[in-house]
């Protein structure tokens, strides 16, 4: 590889490590993968294989709390978004305040 570039990797398969991801308000979230720099340039040829392949995942645990969200958005439309706003991001809006950008 004639040239050097840092790639984030969420956890190449097989690999043990911090099993604590950082999530957007920077608490540890439960997820099994983190996410680190590495530079592609220092590995081997199989290092940079095996960094690639895609992490086997289960994602029961996401969509056992995604689920519900969406059934409620569904259900409560904007009132429910503005809701989760609040409770995730801290952000106060009312339904009124959201507006769809056809572009």
């Amino acid at each position: 590889n004639l040239c050097s570039r840092k790639i984030s990797a969420a956890g190449a398969a097989g690999e043990e490590g911090d099993n604590m991801a950082a999530n957007g308000n920077g608490a540890a979230s439960p997820l099994p993968f983190g996410v680190r720099l590495i530079e592609d340039s220092s590995l081997s040829p199989a290092e940079r294989a095996k960094l690639y392949l895609r992490p086997q995942l289960d994602l029961g645990l996401a969509k056992s709390r995604v689920e519900p969200i969406i059934a409620e958005v569904r259900k409560d439309g904007d009132a429910a978004l503005a809701k989760f706003a609040k409770q995730f991001d801290g952000a106060s809006i009312s339904p009124d305040d959201l507006i769809i950008d056809v572009a």
